[in-house]
């Protein structure tokens, strides 16, 4: 998470076998503080299945999760829109494709496939006098423009703290995000913005680094201002999605209910097609439980989209 090479600042995407163009796509993102790992109990299980290993390939997406969720939400879309154009738009795989987030990576699903515009709430959130034409320049627009992925029409999120986590304002996490820096790849779009409108850098760097603009540790504070833009971009009409989530107590009101990290009122998602809730803590996707959860969930898509045999 502390990492600062630039070349691990920038997400890649890793496809587990050569590319398919009869087999759907499983796309997994990974959480905070973590990396492709964290799949591999699933992805074995998935792989180890001969009906769904014949009917799915797997890409994983990895990307340095100090980055504002916002710049990672745009840098992976751009990955997998790059990715999905370059095969042929007749294969079987480059449509109904299912992406799968966990934790974070959940909230990035999440705006991978929602739709709207933050712009103005972004320039209401800064406050200086040149907000609107750096935050509505070409190159830094699209951070802020949300459109979902035309060859993706499931999402499963797993432990997704749509609303924000009170663990992100403990004091052991409030001293690592301290020491946490941005990479300076980051700051390519403020540059060419600044240029192009004859913007102070320096002042916007200072106010979009104590407002909308922080590390992803921070973002996922319920306090966070990236939280509170953010909590209208919903899932388009129409897509299936799915959540899975963890609950370490006894109890089963939803205002008690939590993994240790994320409460189930941040979880929650309306408009599911299914919500499983299964004993465990933050990583449940590891938990047998929710693998034949998942498992069921991707043989449903399977079968409701006529992959081909």
């Amino acid at each position: 998470m502390i990492d600062r090479k630039e070349q691990l600042s920038m997400p890649h995407l890793f496809m587990l076998e050569p590319y398919q163009p009869n087999k759907k796509i499983i796309i997994f993102i990974h959480g905070l503080a973590s990396s492709p790992e964290a799949w591999i109990t699933l992805t074995n299980d998935i792989l180890g299945d001969d009906n769904l290993r014949k009917q799915y390939q797997v890409w994983q997406v990895f990307y340095s999760t100090n980055m504002p969720i916002l710049e990672s939400r745009a840098q992976i879309y751009a990955l997998l829109k790059q990715a999905f154009s370059m095969h042929d738009p007749k294969d079987a795989a480059m449509s109904d494709a299912v992406l799968i987030g966990h934790s974070m990576g959940g909230i990035i699903s999440r705006l991978i496939m929602g739709q709207g515009d933050i712009r103005q709430q972004a320039v209401d959130a800064i406050n200086n006098e040149q907000a609107h034409d750096f935050i509505f320049s070409p190159a830094v627009s699209k951070r802020f423009i949300f459109r979902p992925i035309d060859q993706i029409n499931r999402v499963i999120f797993i432990a997704t703290p749509h609303k924000g986590t009170a663990y992100a304002d403990r004091w052991f996490t409030l001293a690592l995000r301290k020491v946490i820096h941005l990479p300076s790849k980051f700051l390519t779009a403020a540059e060419v913005a600044v240029t192009e409108k004859k913007i102070d850098l320096q002042q916007m760097k200072n106010n979009l680094s104590s407002g909308i603009i922080e590390n992803g540790p921070s973002d996922l504070s319920y306090q966070s201002k990236f939280m509170k833009m953010t909590q209208d971009i919903q899932p388009i009409k129409g897509l299936a999605y799915h959540s899975i989530m963890g609950n370490i107590t006894q109890s089963q009101d939803p205002d008690k209910m939590t993994d240790g990290i994320v409460p189930y009122t941040s979880s929650h998602l309306e408009g599911a097609l299914s919500e499983k809730i299964i004993q465990g803590g933050h990583s449940i996707q590891e938990k047998p439980e929710a693998i034949l959860e998942l498992r069921q969930i991707l043989k449903l898509h399977a079968k409701q989209h006529a992959l081909p045999q």
